[in-house]
């Protein structure tokens, strides 16, 4: 079913942004000189329109969102949650900071995640509201429930360590490479988190809090 799909990366990938494109931007004599490598790259079109890199980074990312939802369709939804998901971490980042802060953190947000940013708002502020995604759903209610124990955790961390346990549970449903890439996210995560001394450890990766306490001679007895 992805053979159009394939076809399509195989067109576009020979223009992709890559990292010598950073490169080049990053040596560059000054801004205009950097902003015209955008034109020998996937992004020349959206360039033309903008001149704000951002706007165009944002533009290339929905694009890519519309692109994926229309190849997996229903029957491989997972695949695109599981890529998509980290946006909507990201948003609910912004929301919980919003709401434990007195600063205004809601004037930016990602717009190509999985659901609304105002779907999560609305889940944060009450909880009856069922957000239309069962992961993100319980995404943002785990990483609710826990801030509202007092746990000794910041909004990043909390966020963070949830994320991971979610993106597991859609990892599971798929199988094959999505799961073997999250196991590999989380072990990473784990070993930061150990590094940094910080008790903070999330289950599910290919390494046991036994193996990575061993590894590091570290004590740690916090997991979720």
């Amino acid at each position: 079913m992805f053979e159009y799909a394939i076809g399509v990366i195989n067109v576009l990938e020979k223009n992709i942004f890559d990292y010598n494109d950073q490169r080049r931007m990053i040596n560059s004599p000054d801004r205009e000189n950097a902003f015209k490598v955008l034109f020998d790259t996937d992004l020349a079109e959206s360039s033309i329109k903008e001149k704000d890199i951002e706007e165009i980074l944002e533009k290339d990312l929905i694009s890519l969102r519309e692109f994926i939802l229309k190849t997996v369709k229903e029957e491989k939804i997972e695949l695109f949650w599981f890529l998509f998901l980290k946006y909507d971490a990201l948003n609910l980042k912004i929301a919980l900071k919003g709401r434990f802060s007195e600063k205004e953190y809601t004037n930016s947000y990602f717009k190509h995640s999985i659901v609304d940013f105002s779907e999560i708002k609305k889940k944060l502020e009450d909880n009856k509201n069922l957000i239309n995604n069962q992961y993100v759903n319980f995404m943002v209610e785990k990483s609710k429930e826990l801030l509202e124990a007092k746990e000794n955790f910041e909004i990043e961390e909390i966020v963070d360590m949830v994320y991971l346990k979610t993106k597991l549970k859609i990892a599971e449903k798929i199988g094959s490479l999505p799961l073997e890439i999250i196991k590999l996210e989380i072990d990473i995560a784990n070993l930061k988190n150990l590094i940094k001394n910080k008790d903070k450890f999330v289950e599910g990766g290919n390494l046991s809090q036994d193996n990575l306490i061993n590894l590091l001679d570290i004590d740690v007895s916090v997991s979720i």
